[in-house]
């Protein structure tokens, strides 16, 4: 027979003892470091991007320099897209408002080598959600009809030529001299 308090303090007893007494302290440490790590990377990431005359975003997709051209560079080729084609989404065909505009791949850039990564013909408007595979998984469809009744005909195969080209990343000289041949073109209205 077991006693009734029996089960009611086995567990009480675990928790003190063991999980509960521990943890606090640990974590409490690691949470120290943490907080200290990210004030020196944020204070490096800070003086990198205002070496270029630059704000740290909130979000940034890639680090570095080739973080800082993407910004630039998706900055231009939305620009262009609002200036060029009056601000149309290259997927669904619908005017995108400044503020929940992307720059969207048509090769997705996870497997479209760094030969499409900046390419202006891969590259273009869109909405959050057209951008986003799991809210319109048919987007790239829709982008390579319209990206060939904009570019005209075998636009959609001399990307796909190019995608099959192995090519290198630039070095941080290289992506240097790309960010002050792209920055002087930016303004920080889009």
């Amino acid at each position: 027979m077991i006693k009734k308090g029996f089960i009611s303090r086995t567990p009480t007893r675990i928790v003190r003892k063991g999980i509960m007494a521990r943890k606090p302290f640990k974590r409490d440490l690691s949470v120290e470091k943490r907080k200290s790590r990210k004030r020196v990377k944020r204070g490096k990431k800070t003086a990198l991007w205002a070496s270029y005359g630059l704000t740290v975003p909130k979000y940034i997709r890639y680090s570095g320099r080739k973080g800082i051209y993407w910004y630039l560079f998706s900055k231009m080729i939305r620009k262009r897209d609002y200036q060029e084609h009056e601000g149309l989404c290259m997927t669904c065909q619908k005017y995108v408002e400044k503020g929940s505009d992307q720059c969207g791949h048509l090769f997705p850039a996870r497997d479209c080598g760094f030969n499409l990564l900046f390419h202006p013909q891969n590259n273009h408007l869109q909405h959050s959600k057209c951008n986003n595979p799991r809210f319109t998984p048919s987007a790239g469809i829709h982008n390579a009809i319209n990206i060939e009744k904009r570019y005209g005909i075998g636009t959609i195969d001399k990307l796909a030529a190019i995608k099959l080209i192995k090519g290198k990343e630039w070095s941080q000289d290289q992506y240097d001299i790309y960010i002050k041949e792209l920055s002087p073109t930016m303004n920080t209205d889009v």
